[in-house]
């Protein structure tokens, strides 16, 4: 995600005028498991989400 979706968003950026980029990573910690299980979520559904 780090080294692709950045590179890639960062062509774009002006296009979609785009002045700032988050990303936040998943971490693979019992507690996040315990939450994913709660939920009844698979815990590597997704590795991480971004904001821009």
């Amino acid at each position: 995600m780090l080294n692709h979706h950045g590179p890639l968003l960062q062509k774009f950026a002006s296009f979609y005028k785009v002045y700032r980029y988050v990303q936040s990573h998943t971490i693979d910690t019992a507690l996040n498991k315990a939450v994913c299980d709660s939920r009844g979520m698979l815990s590597n559904e997704y590795n991480g989400v971004a904001e821009f």
